[in-house]
C-alpha cells in the first residue's frame, strides 16, 4: 500500500473519530457518551497509528509527528459531555 493509501486510510479513521464525538455529544445518556468517547478514541489511535506506518513506509518524518499527536489526543480524551452544575446554597 503506497503513501496516499495510507493517508486516505487515515482519513477515514479520523472520520470514525469525529462520527464518534457527534454521537457520544449528542447522547442524552451515560450508555451513549461512553460509547461516542470509545469511538473517539479508536478513530484516533488507528488514525495515529496509521500515519506513524506511513511515516515509517517512506512518507515524510513529520507525519510520525502527526501521528504521535492524534495518539497523544486520542487516548488523552476522558469524557464527553455536558457538565454538571454544582449547587450553590
Amino acid at each position: 500500500m503506497n503513501s496516499q493509501g495510507l493517508y486516505i486510510a487515515a482519513m477515514a479513521a479520523i472520520a470514525v473519530a469525529a462520527f464518534g464525538l457527534v454521537f457520544g455529544i449528542t447522547g442524552t445518556t451515560e450508555g451513549r457518551r461512553r460509547a461516542g468517547l470509545r469511538i473517539l478514541q479508536f478513530g484516533m489511535g488507528i488514525g495515529g497509528f496509521t500515519l506513524i506506518g506511513g511515516a515509517i513506509l517512506g512518507g515524510d518524518g513529520e507525519d510520525a509527528v502527526y501521528g504521535l499527536l492524534l495518539l497523544l489526543f486520542g487516548t488523552g480524551v476522558t469524557a464527553i459531555g455536558r457538565a454538571k452544575a454544582q449547587r450553590t446554597e
